[in-house]
């Protein structure tokens, strides 16, 4: 819960991202359960001795300082370190990008917060398939937008049971094999057997990540059906940088 005054503001928060300003500063894209996404000028925190107080991948109490103008960090505490491995910190990378890029309404921060947490958290311990998770997560934010992506059932026909064929982009979900050849559109995006085996067991992921295993091309069909559906509802590109990196 923050605790406020006219210029300063005490808050959880998580960096989403960092770059240098100026000759000794930080920009930071923050993310927190009061303030939903800001950005803060961290000052001198360039320098070796302060460097420590704002970076990514970490949740921090921070306060802010704040008076007609931009927010500015006036200390912060380390709450916790979030970092584990390359591919769980790659995953974790992907979150704070689409945190960063989509339009998250005030009003729900605090929802938000608790489940990117929650997202943070299960990584903690799940070693195997964090890519998968990050999926799941991708999918419950969109849910929480409005924009929910329909994994459950064909578009065009409703079935839930048949293999997937395609992601249709103007209808937000999926089309089933028996589905496939009557519908003429340049924009479907064909999937792999390996691909819809995986979107079938997306909604319960967690309870089968120790019996499946994701080829390369599943996971460039899943991060390409995910962009180009964040990329329509916002009319603009989306991009994971991070996850370009995961193997």
């Amino acid at each position: 819960m923050s605790r406020s005054n006219s210029r300063t503001t005490t808050t959880r928060t998580v960096v989403l991202r960092r770059k240098p300003w100026k000759e000794t500063s930080f920009l930071l894209e923050l993310f927190s359960p009061d303030l939903g996404r800001i950005t803060a000028i961290a000052q001198g925190a360039r320098s070796e001795k302060n460097a420590g107080g704002s970076e990514p991948l970490a949740e921090y109490e921070m306060s802010l300082y704040h008076s007609n103008g931009p927010w500015f960090l006036r200390s912060s505490h380390l709450v916790r370190s979030l970092r584990k491995d390359y591919r769980r910190d790659t995953v974790m990378y992907a979150a704070c990008e689409l945190y960063e890029q989509t339009v998250l309404p005030p009003e729900d921060a605090r929802s938000h917060w608790d489940l990117l947490l929650a997202f943070f958290d299960y990584l903690q311990h799940e070693k195997r398939h964090p890519i998968a998770i990050f999926w799941r997560f991708a999918l419950h934010v969109c849910h929480l937008l409005g924009i929910d992506l329909d994994i459950e059932r064909c578009v065009a026909c409703g079935q839930t049971d048949n293999e997937w064929a395609a992601f249709f982009p103007m209808r937000n979900g999926l089309v089933c094999n028996n589905c496939q050849p009557s519908l003429a559109e340049p924009a479907l995006l064909p999937l792999s057997e390996s691909t819809s085996r995986l979107l079938h067991a997306l909604p319960h992921i967690g309870n089968v990540l120790d019996e499946i295993e994701i080829p390369d091309e599943t996971i460039q069909q899943v991060n390409r059906i995910l962009l180009a559906h964040l990329s329509s509802h916002f009319n603009k590109p989306f991009h994971f940088k991070s996850l370009q990196l995961y193997g």
